[in-house]
């Protein structure tokens, strides 16, 4: 096949797929993540559903790249939010915490599928890049010594992340159950750093 010719040919296949994901993420915001389906996206776009298996495996793969598109746009948010670093741990902490849990409260039909994990996966990337963002603050924590010095930051950093996700998918999914603002962050990081930095 001619060069040029394959490559209109995956132009319009990738055309093709971005159509089916927006399609999809019209389900998931109308729905929610179970409304995403194969059978609805194909009925909405107006296809016979095995025409779709050309461009997408599955259901799955295309939450997955969904969760790819809107992962990138939480770190994003996070890193603007935050600022340039370094600067004092607390503060530093709780902007972060705060993007984080605003994004997911402001997006959450999106936040409910971001770390998503199938069987065999490898954590996504933007799960990663979101970690990382609260290690650096965490490490000059320990350097001052609010974390012992025998636990990692990176450890201390799921500690809040697990913390701050809690906080978001219990607000997102329990409406009502958990009262929010911006003191509560600063609340569950400060009694975090606490139990890190020991008796």
């Amino acid at each position: 096949m001619p060069k040029a010719s394959q490559e209109r040919r995956e132009r319009a296949a990738n055309e093709m797929r971005r159509i089916i994901l927006d399609a999809a993420e019209h389900l998931l915001i109308q729905g929610g993540p179970d409304q995403v389906t194969i059978r609805k996206i194909a009925a909405l776009l107006d296809y016979a559903p095995p025409s779709l298996y050309y461009y997408v495996a599955d259901k799955e793969a295309v939450l997955d790249s969904l969760a790819q598109r809107h992962g990138a746009q939480i770190v994003e948010a996070m890193t603007s939010a935050a600022g340039p670093g370094p600067r004092e741990p607390m503060a530093w902490l709780k902007s972060l915490g705060c993007s984080y849990v605003g994004w997911a409260l402001a997006n959450p039909m999106y936040y409910l599928i971001l770390f998503r994990r199938r069987t065999g996966q490898d954590r996504p990337a933007h799960a990663e890049r979101l970690l990382d963002l609260f290690i650096e603050p965490m490490a000059i924590a320990q350097k001052q010594g609010r974390i012992r010095r025998d636990i990692h930051p990176r450890d201390a950093s799921h500690t809040v992340w697990a913390a701050l996700h809690g906080l978001a998918h219990l607000r997102i999914t329990h409406t009502g159950l958990v009262e929010y603002d911006d003191g509560l962050i600063g609340f569950q990081i400060e009694a975090i750093l606490k139990g890190l930095r020991g008796p």
